[in-house]
């Protein structure tokens, strides 16, 4: 695992190649979480931490290195807002709940693709 998390951050500067990459490594965990008949659109991860939109909802997991995890999940009826900042180096990107608002931050290029494939399943 930790020679493909090198890997991608070697190609962090091609971002489809990184996400390829992190996809694979937080894909097969996602996987488990996903519902009867719900089916992975994209997986968007960090080191530990990872979000994932599906054709019916948005969840994320929120990973600790002391095991701990806290998954949030979030179907799309209940998004009031997403918005995106983004910087030179950081973006974060946050969704709106009429109850909460959830920050993620993560690489630029990153934050503007996960915002706009959130909104394109949205509107789907």
């Amino acid at each position: 695992m930790f020679n493909k998390l090198k890997e991608n951050i070697a190609n962090i500067g091609n971002m489809d190649k990184a996400l390829e990459g992190m996809n694979t490594i937080h894909g097969e965990n996602a996987k488990k979480l996903l519902l009867e008949g719900e089916e992975m659109i994209q997986c968007y991860g960090l080191l530990l931490d990872f979000a994932c939109i599906t054709n019916k909802r948005l969840f994320f997991v929120d990973a600790s290195l002391s095991n701990k995890k806290k998954v949030v999940s979030i179907p799309y009826n209940h998004i009031v807002e997403v918005s995106c900042d983004y910087g030179h180096l950081r973006g974060e990107v946050e969704v709106a709940t009429t109850h909460k608002t959830y920050e993620l931050k993560m690489g630029t290029g990153l934050a503007e693709r996960f915002a706009n494939d959130i909104l394109t399943q949205m509107f789907n």
